[in-house]
C-alpha cells in the first residue's frame, strides 16, 4: 500500500524497490542452499580450527548480568554447526525475532567454496544497501515475504580473511552513548511517527504497547520535562555482550608504517579463510560472565534518573550540561558510517 500524497512517480519507484528486495531475498535463499549443499559435498576438505557455540535467546531482551555458557562442538556436529551458521537464515524453533544464531569460530574451507560464500555475501550486502532506504512499513512488508526469515541473519556477511596468524576470540561489552539536541530528537521521533501513519496521530489513536504508543509517550516526556529544547540530551544504552575478535594478519598493514596492523572485527559466524593456509594460533573464547569492574560510570555523566526511560534518554549533570547544535567534526575512523542525523553525535564505546 502506497501513503496518501505519494506522486505516481514515487509510488513506482517504491514498488520497483519493494520488489528488488522481495527478489533479493529469494535469490539469497536459493544461493544459500546451493552453499550448504557444496560445503556438504565438501565435508572431507573441511578444517575446523576453533568452533564455539553460544546458547539462543527465547527473549529479544538480553540480560547483562546472566552468564554465558561457551561450548565446544567437535567431529560431525562441527561441521553441521558450521553449515547452519554459514548458510542459515530463518528462525529456530523457539529463537525470538530479535537473537541471532552465533557460532563464532575459525574455519579453512577449499576455494570453490570461498568463492560461493563471497558471491553470497554480495548479495547480502546488495540487500541491505536496498532495504535501508526502504519505507519502514515497507520493511516490515518485505521481511515477511520469507516466512521465518530472521532480517538479522539474512544481512549478516561472512568474514573472509587473507592470511590470519593470530584471531584472539573475547567477549565485548561496551555501553554506546549517542547525543543529540532535544528539539532534534523530538523532530526525529515525530517523523518516524509520519512514516508510520503518515502523520502525528493522538494517544486515542495508537494501542498500548505499540511503537506509535511509545514515541508519543516519549514526545510527552520530553515537553514536559525540559524547559529549554535546545539542551542536550543522551541516549545512554549498557552494553549487552557480544562476541568480537582482534586479528593479526600480515596482508593488513599500517598506510604510513607499513607494520602489520591488527583490526577488530565481529564473530557472531565463523571466520573462513583458504584450507590451504597454515592454522592461525587461536585464543580461545571463555564463557561469559558479568563483572562489577567493567560498568560504565554513566551516574557521573548523567543524572541518576532517565529523562524518558523507555527510550533511555538522561539528562546530563548541571556541571556537563550544555546547549544548542554540535559543531561539526570530520573523521575517517569509520568509512562505513552514514552521515549522522541533524543534531546527533555518538560517542565512542565505553
Amino acid at each position: 500500500m502506497i501513503e496518501a500524497g505519494t506522486s505516481l512517480t514515487d509510488a513506482k519507484a517504491l514498488e520497483t524497490l519493494e520488489e528488488k528486495c522481495k527478489g533479493l531475498i529469494i535469490q539469497l535463499d536459493a544461493e544459500l542452499k546451493e552453499l550448504a549443499a557444496l560445503i556438504a559435498r565438501s565435508k572431507a576438505h573441511i578444517r575446523i580450527d576453533a568452533l564455539y557455540t553460544i546458547p539462543l535467546r527465547d527473549v529479544g531482551k538480553v540480560d547483562p548480568n546472566k552468564e554465558i555458557e561457551v561450548t565446544r562442538p567437535e567431529g560431525s556436529e562441527a561441521v553441521d554447526l558450521v553449515i547452519h551458521a554459514l548458510t542459515h537464515i530463518l528462525l529456530a524453533p523457539g529463537q525470538d525475532p530479535k537473537s541471532t544464531f552465533r557460532t563464532p569460530g575459525a574455519v579453512g574451507l577449499p576455494s570453490l567454496v570461498l568463492e560461493k560464500i563471497q558471491a553470497t555475501n554480495q548479495l547480502r550486502m546488495q540487500l541491505f544497501e536496498n532495504i535501508k532506504v526502504a519505507p519502514r512499513v515497507m520493511r516490515t512488508r518485505i521481511w515477511k515475504s520469507l516466512d521465518f526469515l530472521s532480517s538479522l541473519q539474512a544481512m549478516r556477511v561472512t568474514p573472509v580473511l587473507a592470511e590470519p596468524q593470530l584471531i584472539r576470540f573475547y567477549w565485548d561489552t561496551g555501553s554506546v552513548t549517542t547525543r543529540w539536541v532535544a528539539r532534534d530528537l523530538m523532530q526525529h521521533w515525530e517523523d518516524q511517527l509520519k512514516e508510520l501513519r503518515g502523520q502525528v496521530p493522538t494517544a486515542d489513536e495508537v494501542i498500548d504497547g505499540s511503537v506509535e504508543k511509545t514515541l508519543l509517550f516519549s514526545l510527552e516526556q520530553m515537553r514536559a520535562k525540559l524547559k529549554n529544547f535546545d539542551e542536550r540530551v543522551a541516549i545512554h544504552r549498557p552494553g549487552t555482550p557480544h562476541v568480537r575478535a582482534r586479528i593479526t594478519d600480515p596482508t593488513v598493514v599500517d598506510a604510513k608504517t607499513g607494520e602489520i596492523k591488527p583490526y577488530l572485527g565481529m564473530a557472531a559466524v565463523p571466520f573462513v579463510y583458504d584450507i590451504a593456509l597454515e592454522p592461525p594460533k587461536i585464543s580461545a573464547l571463555s564463557s561469559y560472565s558479568p563483572s562489577e569492574s567493567k560498568r560504565a560510570a554513566k551516574e557521573d555523566v548523567f543524572e541518576p534518573e532517565p529523562l524518558v526511560d523507555r527510550m533511555k534518554v538522561y539528562r546530563y549533570v548541571a556541571s556537563r550540561r550544555e546547549y544548542g547544535p554540535f559543531e561539526k567534526k570530520s573523521s575517517a575512523r569509520n568509512v562505513r558510517a552514514s552521515s549522522p542525523l541533524p543534531g546527533k553525535s555518538v560517542e565512542p564505546k565505553q
